[in-house]
């Protein structure tokens, strides 16, 4: 994976390419269905941060402090956007993701 993300059209032609700062441990993709239909992606980090693209703009980071290995992203009881992550501690930690203005 070479520490990049890589966008390509349907076509096969690349999209876009952004470089990460570490080794890409996880990607989830963010489907929001409200007033208009959103979609991101999450890339978690081996340094602990999962990043926040919608197409190739990076709207937030989360800093977890430890190395993520796996995430998933849904409906959880209620909440519609819930994030379940999973880290190098073994450790399960949940994060709720609302909708922003700038998504």
């Amino acid at each position: 994976m070479n520490r990049n993300l890589y966008s390509f059209y349907n076509k096969g032609r690349i999209n876009f390419t952004k470089p990460m700062p570490a080794e890409i441990t996880d990607i989830c993709k963010i489907n929001v269905r409200r007033s208009q239909n959103i979609q991101c992606v999450l890339v978690a980090l081996k340094n602990g941060e999962i990043r926040l693209f919608n197409d190739k703009h990076h709207i937030d980071t989360i800093n977890m402090g430890e190395s993520v290995l796996g995430m998933r992203f849904g409906v959880f009881g209620r909440e519609e956007g819930c994030l379940i992550i999973n880290t190098s501690s073994g450790g399960i930690h949940t994060k709720i993701i609302r909708r922003q203005a700038n998504l």
